[in-house]
């Protein structure tokens, strides 16, 4: 078991790891420099889209960031970058908070109800858990864009710690709360916006355990895979039963994907071979209340609070 990081602090002075990521660094850089240079003569790109790139490209630990996290592919940065700037600033601002805005009410209550969340302790391989509990997702009081938007400051919150940029994270969802109520509000639109989001934070998906996986869900799933990476999707197929554990090769910067699926009153025994159920919450096989093993919002606060004290 090992506990959470401390996160960096905002005044630690630039220190490059080694030659490689200062050259990914200055790569990175002159990629940047070279779209906004080329933008300012165009008349049909987005002056807003430059406006941000320009703020960015003079933030040096946020660079170093997307490099970690990317494993000094620079294109990979580069692109997660101005994903990411598109999302946030010209497709789907309303999702995205301001850094001075506080979180929604909707946003707390999907926390602190323990909707979506993360857990307090890491797996044994160093990574970030977080979940999604669609059993306590009242589809008729939340929408599924309130869920994104939990979701993405979640993803805010996290993304820059040390251990998500070395480790990455995995998902575990519980499917039994899954209705005909929720597939309903996946559509094609939602399920687009939901895969440019996705791409839009630098964060590797190292594994995924799907508990209670009902037939809803699972055909849901298999609507939904199209829509994301080929590199991915060509090489995910959902399983039946967890007999046959899935290894997935992906990206070059992610060492592989590991993906579990359980069906109804299945013990999730993979998950608890990389979690001891000593920290996992009562749904995941655990021994803890989702209370005790949960982070709660006050704790997104803090850290999104470092992330703004980092950018000013």
């Amino acid at each position: 078991m090992e506990t959470r990081k401390k996160p960096i602090c905002p005044m630690d002075s630039i220190i490059f790891n080694d030659k490689k990521e200062e050259r990914a660094y200055e790569e990175l850089k002159r990629l940047i420099e070279g779209y906004i240079i080329e933008g300012k003569l165009k008349t049909d790109t987005c002056q807003k889209l430059i406006c941000h790139l320009e703020k960015i490209k003079g933030d040096t630990k946020l660079l170093l960031d997307y490099i970690r996290c990317r494993k000094d592919n620079v294109n990979d940065a580069w692109q997660t970058i101005k994903t990411y700037v598109e999302c946030r600033f010209i497709h789907y601002s309303n999702f995205f908070r301001d850094e001075n805005d506080e979180i929604t009410e909707k946003t707390r209550w999907l926390i602190r109800k323990h909707v979506c969340g993360m857990l307090k302790n890491l797996d044994k391989h160093g990574r970030l858990i977080i979940y999604i509990d669609t059993s306590k997702w009242d589809i008729n009081e939340f929408s599924m864009d309130d869920v994104a938007t939990a979701i993405i400051v979640g993803c805010e919150s996290y993304w820059r710690e040390p251990s998500v940029q070395n480790n990455g994270i995995v998902v575990v969802t519980n499917s039994g709360g899954f209705s005909g109520a929720h597939a309903k509000r996946f559509n094609l639109h939602k399920m687009i916006r939901l895969r440019n989001i996705h791409k839009s934070f630098p964060v590797s998906l190292q594994g995924i355990f799907g508990l209670e996986m009902n037939i809803t869900m699972r055909i849901s799933t298999n609507l939904v895979m199209p829509l994301f990476p080929r590199k991915l999707t060509s090489r995910v197929s959902l399983l039946m039963h967890h007999d046959t554990p899935l290894v997935i090769r992906k990206h070059k910067y992610d060492a592989f994907l590991q993906l579990y699926t359980y069906s109804p009153n299945e013990k999730p025994t993979e998950l608890h071979e990389v979690a001891s159920p000593e920290i996992l919450p009562d749904w995941m096989g655990g021994k803890l209340s989702i209370e005790e093993a949960s982070e709660d919002e006050s704790y997104l606060e803090k850290k999104l609070n470092v992330v703004k004290a980092a950018n000013r």
